[in-house]
Formats: C-alpha cells, structure tokens, sequence
C-alpha cells in the first residue's frame, strides 16, 4: 500500500492548528493519533519556531 505523504510544512501547520484547537491535547496524543512517531511531530513544529 503506497501513502501520500504531505509536505512537512503543510503537516506542521496542520498539526499545531489541531493542538491550537484542542483536536489534541498534545504532541504525543497527535502522533498516536496520526500515527506518526513524537519524533516526527516534534520535529516538525520545530521547523515551524524557525
């Protein structure tokens, strides 16, 4: 099964709009949610603080 990955920007976005918004409560709850490693999501917001 082949996934279509978004850019990370898109998905950084997407995921700090779903912790802004309560979807989460947070970062671990989102990659569990995702199905994505804490690593990934952290990762990713980071590159959003720079």
């Amino acid at each position: 099964m082949i996934v279509e990955r978004k850019p990370i920007g898109w998905r950084a976005r997407e995921w700090r709009r779903m912790l802004d918004e309560g979807v989460y409560r947070n970062q671990s709850a989102l990659a569990l949610g995702e199905g994505v490693s804490t690593a990934a999501v952290s990762i990713a917001l980071g590159k959003l603080r720079k």
